[in-house]
């Protein structure tokens, strides 16, 4: 975690996250007619897994080189803080078959850094697998300023090693930064398009500050309903929640295109 004078950095983050999670797992957006609140329109039901299991999915993610590579090798005391505030679920993917696929997401809260009432950075990691398929990771990192969703960059580890970015909101607007090295590779062509078009949508409405028609994603009932204090008052405090909300969404899309 990068370290600034003019920053504070408030280190009971764990337990924002614990409420976090509280308000993540109640029935807060409004459901489709016929279904439970658990199970929105992307088709992927979401289950936050806990305990001994939570912590050994924890330490899988934590040592994937990807993971490592993305979160800059953090110290001891940077790597307990990410464990704690760490959330992990399973999630249920429907296949067109009426199968279902069994997913596993791990959200890493890698960095949180706020400028008073002026900016709040927040940057998590991204990893999903089954047990049919290899893990894929991802990184994203939001800045809070002026009311408003500010900058929403994501990057991935290439196949030779390298960090890709690719932006997707900057100055408040939806750009969808074409990188074409981000969406490509050798092996799964297509996947990263997927995932860029995909979190566009679900960012969308609340970049826009506009509650979106029933049936889009969740990140327009719930997360921009968490963005409004940051909008007003930003703070790791105000921001935290709608960080990780459109971190679990942003999960979510990685397994949908998985």
């Amino acid at each position: 975690m990068r370290l600034n004078s003019k920053i504070r950095k408030i280190s009971g983050l764990f337990m924002i996250m614990l409420v976090v999670g509280m308000i993540l797992v109640t029935p807060a957006m409004a459901c489709p007619a016929g279904t439970p609140c658990d199970f929105t329109a992307s088709g992927i039901e979401k289950n936050e897994i806990t305990g001994m299991e939570k912590y050994e999915n924890i330490a899988f993610a934590l040592n994937l080189k990807d993971v490592q590579k993305l979160s800059g090798s953090p110290s001891a005391t940077d790597l307990k803080q990410i464990e704690d505030g760490a959330k992990v679920y399973s999630l249920e993917k429907t296949l067109e078959d009426g199968s279902v696929d069994y997913v596993t997401g791990v959200i890493l809260p890698v960095e949180v850094i706020a400028e008073d009432n002026i900016s709040v950075q927040i940057s998590n990691v991204f990893v999903i697998w089954s047990d049919e398929k290899p893990a894929q990771v991802m990184s994203s990192t939001q800045i809070f300023e002026d009311k408003t969703l500010k900058e929403l960059t994501l990057s991935r580890v290439s196949d030779d090693g390298e960090i890709l970015n690719t932006q997707i909101v900057s100055k408040g607007a939806i750009i969808g930064d074409a990188n074409a090295d981000f969406f490509t590779t050798s092996t799964k062509d297509g996947y990263w398009t997927c995932v860029g078009n995909e979190i566009i949508d679900d960012c969308l409405c609340s970049v826009l500050g506009i509650v979106c028609p029933p049936g889009t994603p969740s990140i327009c009932d719930v997360c921009l309903t968490l963005l409004t204090p940051c909008y007003y008052m930003p703070s790791i405090l105000t921001c935290s929640p709608a960080a990780l909300c459109m971190g679990l969404e942003i999960a979510v899309v990685m397994a949908q295109c998985y």
